[in-house]
């Protein structure tokens, strides 16, 4: 499965003969249910197109390299909903995606940006689901759940006095007694111990999984007491609570938390989007606009670069030093090299690769708000 690794490893890739191809697979579409499905169709047209496009060297390569991705993708059988492509002279990656991609085509240095956004949108994330008996622990990422352990209470009442009626006379007639309260206030003691062992072993999961966020669910009672008993530092990742069987299956769990934990997203983005544009108001520590940007993100100075996805745009770069320009210049002023453009896809991941600088892809409200800087600011360290 795709992770983390994979994508810094195309992104340090320093090849400029890759064809990146991302493809919605889906079967369930009903344009993928038709012979042949519509993603073979759009695989023929991009990969004539982007032939035509290239010069007369990039042209022999990319033949070559299209008819491979061409002859692979008429065999193809889907087997997930989304599927990324990187090909080139003696080099071949791809990745079956859970989660449907826009259809997309580029020659050059990888793009690997969706990917960049797959990882950041659908982040791994812990799911508990808690009653009075039992406690499921589920991990989450792309799109899919695995369960990863459970933890059941187990009552032992064989040496406790269980009596529900005691007799009152001599005659065999019997009245309710008080040792029902006793039974009961017994168990209730070790459900509450129990959902503190469970809080327990939440906390510890979430920081060995290193999961930023969590989702609690199950049987409302517990659910609330669980969060309760979380540390401050826990409950800050908990993205929200669900009220359901604590034996529900896998895809309904999904279904149900999914929304919660994208919503959750949706609202982390938009206070960061804020964070950056309120510091760049106040004269604070933030850069807006790309040519802004760039220059903090060349110096070293930028923390996070926040991205408003999907991105475009190009940049001018310098040959000789790799200097970037928004504008374009007869030569580098720093250098004096000549100058080439490149698509925006291919320089920022690789530039806060580099730098050390997080990259967040924002979209949706978050992104429309960067639209006044460019869709693109930056928060910066000093």
């Amino acid at each position: 499965m795709l992770n983390r690794r994979d994508a810094d490893a195309l992104v340090l890739l320093d090849r400029g003969d890759i064809l990146s191809l991302y493809l919605n697979v889906d079967p369930a579409q009903p344009e993928n249910q038709s012979a042949p499905p519509a993603y073979r169709i759009w695989v023929k047209n991009a990969l004539d197109e982007v032939t035509e496009g290239a010069d007369r060297e990039q042209r022999r390569v990319l033949r070559e390299v299209a008819t491979r991705v061409r002859e692979y993708v008429n065999l193809y059988r889907p087997r997930g909903k989304g599927l990324a492509l990187f090909a080139g002279p003696d080099f071949w990656r791809e990745f079956t995606l859970p989660v449907p991609v826009l259809n997309h085509v580029h020659f050059g240095q990888p793009d690997v940006a969706p990917l960049l956004w797959l990882l950041d949108e659908y982040k791994p994330y812990g799911i508990v689901l808690v009653d009075r008996v039992q406690a499921r622990f589920l991990a989450a990422f792309l799109g899919r759940a695995a369960f990863q352990g459970e933890s059941r209470l187990v009552l032992d009442t064989t040496d406790w006095r269980r009596m529900d009626l005691k007799p009152a006379t001599g005659h065999g007639i019997y009245v309710k007694g008080s040792n029902r309260d006793a039974f009961d206030a017994r168990v209730d003691e070790q459900i509450a111990s129990f959902w503190r062992s469970v809080a327990e072993q939440v906390t510890s999961w979430a920081e060995q999984e290193g999961f930023r966020q969590l989702v609690i669910g199950g049987e409302e009672e517990a659910v609330a007491e669980v969060l309760r008993l979380l540390p401050e530092e826990t409950a800050r990742l908990v993205a929200g609570k669900v009220n359901m069987f604590a034996s529900a299956s896998e895809s309904e769990v999904l279904e149900r938390v999914e929304p919660v934990v994208l919503a959750f997203e949706r609202q982390r983005e938009l206070s960061l989007v804020d964070r950056v544009l309120d510091g760049a108001l106040s004269g604070g520590q933030a850069a807006i606009g790309l040519a802004d940007v760039l220059g903090v993100l060349q110096e070293g100075r930028a923390h996070v670069v926040v991205v408003a996805w999907p991105f475009e745009g190009t940049a001018y770069q310098c040959f000789d030093c790799g200097y970037l320009l928004v504008q374009r210049q007869p030569h580098c002023p720093f250098c004096s090299g000549a100058l080439t453009v490149r698509p925006l896809r291919e320089l920022l991941p690789r530039l806060a690769y580099e730098k050390k600088t997080g990259l967040e892809l924002v979209s949706e409200a978050a992104a429309e708000r960067l639209a006044v800087c460019d869709g693109i600011a930056a928060l910066l360290r000093y």
